[in-house]
């Protein structure tokens, strides 16, 4: 078994990562997961969301999860403004995409819906009990 990787900084919202010459943003992005992060790539726009948003059935009732902080996730993301978005599930998605998967969970009270139909492209969310 390998050993893991050191811990060498804590990042937070708005911290900045070099890879390589590449810079990535964190944001901070939770509900799904309480560390949920994505990474903003600053010199493509593109976003690398991880199990934030991805175009699927969105995954809401693992340990950890919060409904509601999920849904203030969702409403930060219907408006962030990106060229492409990388999803931890699926394929990528435009920005148009995330934005009406986006508003289309934060704008919904009740819960999670079982079944989303999204610019006539089903998604299919999992709901919090």
């Amino acid at each position: 078994m390998q050993a893991p990787a050191p811990l060498t900084e804590v990042v937070r919202e708005g911290s900045t990562i070099d890879i390589g010459g590449v810079g990535f943003t964190v944001l901070h992005l939770p509900g799904h997961s309480p560390g949920s992060i994505a990474l903003f790539d600053t010199r493509t726009v593109g976003l690398f969301s991880g199990d934030a948003i991805y175009d699927g059935g969105l995954v809401d009732d693992l340990s950890g999860c919060d409904k509601e902080v999920y849904r203030n996730t969702m409403s930060r993301l219907k408006d962030t403004e990106v060229s492409i978005v990388y999803g931890g599930h699926g394929n990528p998605m435009s920005q148009e995409r995330m934005h009406d998967v986006a508003t289309t969970i934060s704008t919904d009270r009740s819960c999670f819906p079982s079944q989303l139909i999204v610019n006539q492209q089903r998604i299919l969310p999992r709901t919090l009990q």
